[in-house]
């Protein structure tokens, strides 16, 4: 009850200042929300947020634009939306001053930690998943630039107080307060305990060593809150051993600085790293695909580790790394792994060198003996920081292929010393060293750029006149999800724009060269593989997502697991493959793009028998009728479905396939299940393509029915009269059954549209015939007969419509006495259909018991038969009767029901079917009226969002 009562609200900070527009909906102050924080949004975009489940998507956004703007709220210009200066909205202000690093404005607006930055009472049904992980990355990310903000603005009043004459009482007041509120704040959205440890002490230690300068008071509330939001103790220190800089590290190597000019991201990719240098592990591998950004990250992180050549530990000093006499960087793309000892030599002074050179240079030792003696004298005690870039091209199968680099690693993993060694590689190194004594090493996998820092790199980095700092918000997304936040393809389409100075992004987007650019890295991660491992990512290229180990050894024909995993295995070490959490294995979307367009289309038909094996896999999944217990046992079907469709788009044969895996599960199933917009386009793909008589009627049946349960009425009946006359135009026995459903259908439909006269006379027709039947031994002719029930129970519905309840009850009562168990075995549906439509006849005779009775028996049978529609339509009904009896928190506890199961199937016109009938039911009762306006407001709101007049009407009905 609660629920209902409270109406729904928008929170953003101080919140969009809608004094004068209360009647807004919550879908409406989520778009407005929306538009603010995107700053301007086009109207595809946003309908596809919202209405990514409507028909009309476009239609049903203009609805809602169309209500905003009549506030004057919106103001649009080449199809692209923004709010006026009407509306203010406090995060909008806030992630101006965040991008102008105006600190104190930062601080004027957010104070209070307590408050999400956004927040929402109600999330939309219908777009719920992609509003929830927005509003996730909104928040997280503005909750950390906040705080971030508020450290900055810490560390400059720190600064200005160390450099400026004595503090005043309010200046040192201030000082402390944002010091007090950079308390509150921390830690953001970190939780200490899911993985977030290295960020999370990141950002403690960073406020700590600012809380020191200040007050150790202050550090010590910090120290208690990190204690008790998780395990780790921060050492209280006095102000004097607060952290300080040191001199920068030696580096000897090239080092492209540009690769780190414009550096994002990354940190807690960088805190595992930090944390390998304090650790006992002497390898680090740094691994991921061509381009990911392996060497800027590296680089980035060697060029913020400071140094101490008395080798104090990092603890002793406060810090999180520690130093290094040194940091070696070798690129051994371009170098063989001599450059190695070549580049060592230039940091040993004169005596060391002088030292290692007397058996170095000679012949008669080898070069195993001299990485032994270098690590056990020169090298035991200075620490060295070994840096191998590209160490995969040394590397065949996970195993070094050159005998010196091989020398050197060996040793380096078995002596004692303090040197540490990371490498970046695409594939995985596996030695026997590391395979007996796995502590040697660690590693970690880049993955790709989030779309936050992804946007902020291409802005930092455009010199290419601005374009992609002046690009929309929207442009700049669809780059980055192109793109798949690899680093380096922006990099190319920076160079593009920078040659190319006519072309702006829109044209870039469209242009086909694009597509040349993201081909580039698929192409040199495949060229790598072997045949066999080509054959594995060329048998998962048809699959849009993940898939388990079984479809792999299908498609493959592996019998030998163990050896199928080995490879599998290698795929992913190389991350030629991605797994998730399930194990599930998946192609980068870059990869399977150039499998699917550039690589399969060259091999004949070799993609069209991938989908038909795909095909086959699913349909051995198929579950009997009988297990089916929700959607996702369906998904075989749908899937197999998909597979035999794209198999057809290169052989129309495979067309009539995927007809007839569809044309098992529609009715009762999918229709019930909330799937009727699933269907409807599935079923419309296949419009001109069957070849099969039986299959185009078959089609055009569905469609009529699915285009019905939408509402779609005239649509439907289009495709019904279609569907009648292929069947009629085929004339065989089955197809003259056939076209008896979908004249049932037509039927229906025109109960709808009001045309009772029209349906009851279609009705007439088919029982007339079907009644003939009675005596046949034919076996189709007795199929027919069978639906005879069916049909009783049709033309009782259209009597119920036209309010003749007398020859409703008749045909009810017609319809019970041939509902065999055959026959409610075959139309389970319908079976309940004739008791609710009983129910409804009892009522309006004034026989609550009886229509009651009825109704939770309706209720039974559509529960067991899994009909959701109808058992949301008799709960509706026994709500009513509950009513009409003067139980209303009954029967607002059994709409809340109703209400439950329509949201959870995604069926919004048996939404707002419910609210009309709370509606009617409550606005006569003082002490119901919160509730009857509530049904009023949110079901003629979701009416307009669907464009449904007909609906919308239900509530202004007498």
């Amino acid at each position: 009850m609660n629920s209902i009562e409270q109406s729904p609200y928008l929170q953003v900070l101080g919140g969009l200042d809608l004094k004068n527009h209360d009647h807004l909906q919550y879908k409406n102050l989520y778009i407005l929300a929306f538009i603010a924080i995107s700053k301007q949004i086009d109207r595809d975009d946003l309908s596809n947020v919202f209405y990514g489940a409507a028909t009309n998507r476009r239609s049903s956004l203009r609805g809602c634009i169309n209500k905003i703007n009549s506030q004057g709220i919106l103001q649009t210009n080449n199809n692209v939306l923004s709010l006026t200066s009407l509306i203010d909205c406090d995060l909008y202000a806030l992630e101006q001053a965040l991008d102008y690093g105006a600190h104190q404005k930062v601080r004027e607006l957010y104070r209070n930690p307590n408050n999400k930055l956004l927040y929402g009472k109600v999330i939309p049904k219908k777009s719920s998943s992609d509003l929830e992980l927005w509003l996730e990355d909104v928040n997280k990310a503005l909750l950390e630039r906040v705080y971030q903000s508020r450290i900055t603005l810490l560390a400059d009043l720190i600064n200005q107080s160390q450099q400026g004459e004595k503090q005043n009482e309010q200046e040192q007041y201030e000082l402390r307060l944002v010091a007090k509120e950079s308390i509150e704040l921390f830690p953001f959205e970190i939780d200490p305990f899911a993985a977030h440890q290295e960020l999370y002490l990141e950002a403690a230690i960073n406020l700590y060593s600012h809380l020191l300068q200040i007050d150790n008071a202050l550090a010590a509330l910090l120290q208690n809150k990190v204690r008790e939001d998780s395990d780790l103790e921060l050492k209280l220190s006095t102000q004097d051993s607060a952290p300080h800089k040191q001199a920068d590290v030696q580096i000897v190597g090239a080092i492209e600085e540009s690769k780190i000019a414009h550096f994002k991201g990354r940190k807690q990719e960088a805190l595992k790293l930090a944390n390998f240098l304090q650790s006992d592990a002497k390898l680090m591998q740094v691994l991921g695909r061509a381009g990911i950004g392996k060497t800027s990250f590296v680089t980035k992180f060697i060029r913020d580790i400071p140094t101490n050549k008395n080798r104090k530990t990092g603890a002793e000093q406060g810090q999180i790394t520690p130093s290094y006499h040194a940091i070696l960087f070798a690129n051994l793309d371009a170098n063989s792994p001599a450059v190695i000892p070549e580049l060592l030599f230039r940091v040993l002074d004169e005596p060391q060198l002088s030292r290692v050179k007397s058996y170095w240079d000679s012949e008669d030792f080898p070069l195993s003996y001299k990485w032994e003696r270098l690590f056990s004298e020169s090298l035991k005690d200075l620490g060295i920081l070994f840096i191998l870039d590209n160490f995969e091209s040394f590397l065949s199968k996970n195993s070094i292929s050159h005998p010196d680099l091989a020398s050197f690693l060996k040793i380096f993993l078995n002596s004692s010393h303090q040197s540490k060694l990371i490498i970046t590689s695409r594939y995985e190194l596996i030695s026997d060293e590391l395979v007996r004594q796995p502590t040697l090493g660690t590693s970690l996998r880049l993955s790709k750029l989030s779309i936050h820092d992804s946007t902020e790199l291409l802005i930092d980095r455009d010199d290419t006149q601005g374009r992609f700092k002046k690009a929309s918000q929207e442009q700049l997304l669809e780059v980055v999800k192109r793109c798949h936040g690899i680093p380096k393809i922006y990099d190319v389409l920076l160079l593009k724009l920078k040659k190319e100075p006519l072309t702006n992004i829109e044209m870039m987007l469209n242009s086909s060269s694009i597509e040349e650019v993201l081909a580039a890295p698929a192409k040199v991660m495949l060229d790598q593989l072997s045949t066999d491992d080509l054959e594995i990512l060329e048998t998962l290229a048809v699959f849009s997502e993940a898939v388990p180990l079984e479809v792999i050894l299908f498609m493959n024909d592996q019998t030998e697991t163990d050896s199928a995993i080995a490879k599998l295995n290698n795929l992913v070490n190389s991350a030629a493959l991605i797994m998730n959490e399930q194990q599930y294995l998946s192609l980068h979307p870059l990869d399977r793009d150039y499998l699917v367009n550039h690589s399969l289309p060259t091999q004949s038909n070799k993609l069209e028998r991938l989908h038909i094996k795909a095909a086959k896999f699913y349909q051995s999944q198929f579950k009997d009728k009988s297990l089916w217990q929700e959607p996702t046992d369906l998904s075989p079907q749908l899937k197999a479905f998909d597979h035999l469709y794209n198999a057809g788009q290169i052989n129309p044969a495979h067309f009539d396939a995927a007809a007839e895996v569809l044309s098992g599960i529609e009715f009762g199933y999918l229709l019930s299940w909330g799937k009727s917009q699933d269907l409807l386009e599935k079923r419309q793909s296949l419009i001109g393509k069957l070849t099969d008589p039986m299959l185009i009627g078959q089609n055009f049946n569905s469609l009529g029915v699915a285009a019905t349960n939408l509402r779609h009425f005239e649509l439907s009946r289009n495709y019904l009269n279609l569907s009648i006359y292929h069947y009629r135009k085929l004339g065989t026995a089955v197809a003259n059954r056939m076209s008896f459903h979908s004249i049932g259908n037509l039927a229906i439909v025109h109960t709808n549209l009001g045309n009772l006269d029209k349906a009851i006379k279609l009705y007439k027709y088919n029982i007339d015939f079907t009644e003939k039947l009675e005596h046949s031994v034919d076996p189709i002719e007795i199929e027919i007969y069978e639906s005879l029930a069916v049909d009783f129970t049709l033309i009782a519905d259209a009597y119920v419509e036209a309010e003749d309840y007398q020859q409703a009850l008749n045909y009810y009562q017609k319809a019970q006495a041939v509902f065999t168990k055959v026959a409610r075995e075959r139309f389970p549906h319908f079976y309940t259909v004739c008791h609710l439509g009983l129910a409804k006849v009892h009522l309006s005779n004034q026989d609550l018991s009886k229509a009651k009775e009825l109704a939770i028996l309706a209720n039974r049978i559509a529960r067991d038969s899994k009909e959701h529609g109808l058992a949301i339509e008799s709960l509706c009904l026994k709500a009513k009767i509950e009513c009409m009896s003067n139980n209303y928190q009954l029967a607002l506890d059994l709409f809340n029901t109703a209400l439950s199961l329509s949201s959870k199937i995604g069926e919004v016109n048996l939404e707002i079917d419910t609210y009309a009938v709370m509606y009617k039911s409550f606005k006569e009762q003082e002490s119901y009226q919160q509730i009857a306006q509530y049904s009023l407001e949110k079901g003629v709101s979701l009416a307009e969002q669907i464009k449904n007049e007909q609906q919308r009407a239900l509530f202004f009905e007498n």
